[in-house]
């Protein structure tokens, strides 16, 4: 079992993740808050960190939000989101942790990179999922380059030996 938490840098609010491994791959439970939603999530991958299932619920609100991938192919508890097949993995916009397993999929050389499409979810205005295209390039010294491809949103992640974000500029700073 590994703890992680990160400190928000750009407003009152932290970030916590619980990775455990399990005969059935591994699974991630988080809490992460702000002032404008308190956000509890699951995420399950297979040993070689393919996302199988996110759950993230907002625990003010009582949104939830479940989507499955199956190969290709994503669900939305039980109805099909073709808007989302082809994405590779998730990425919650509110925890640097869902930066790490593409990074942990693929080592990747230094000046390398790795393009990926994602199903993004984000907690506002409502908890909700939308593709993404997202970039990461390993510049060396344990510092990759994130690119959100379609805002145009970019910013130098520092990772530690294993690969775990530790800053990711201006939004998240780990503490634990």
């Amino acid at each position: 079992m590994r703890r992680l938490a990160w400190a928000r840098l750009d407003t009152n609010g932290r970030d916590e993740a619980e990775v455990v491994r399990t005969e059935d791959g591994i699974v991630v439970s988080g809490r992460s808050t702000e002032p404008r939603y308190d956000l509890s999530y699951r995420l399950h991958y297979d040993a070689e960190w393919n996302v199988r299932e996110a759950e993230a619920r907002d625990l003010r609100t009582g949104q939830r939000l479940r989507l499955f991938r199956d190969g290709e192919a994503w669900l939305e508890e039980t109805a099909p989101r073709p808007d989302l097949q082809g994405c590779t993995t998730v990425d919650l916009g509110c925890t640097p942790f869902t930066n790490t397993p593409p990074l942990l999929q693929v080592a990747l050389a230094p000046k390398a990179t790795l393009e990926l499409e994602v199903a993004h979810l984000l907690p506002l205005p409502r908890l909700h999922a939308v593709r993404a295209r997202q970039r990461y390039t390993n510049l060396g010294g344990g510092r990759v380059r994130y690119e959100g491809l379609d805002t145009g949103f970019e910013a130098v992640l520092t990772l530690d030996v294993d690969g775990w974000v530790q800053e990711y500029p201006g939004l998240f700073r780990r503490v634990a």
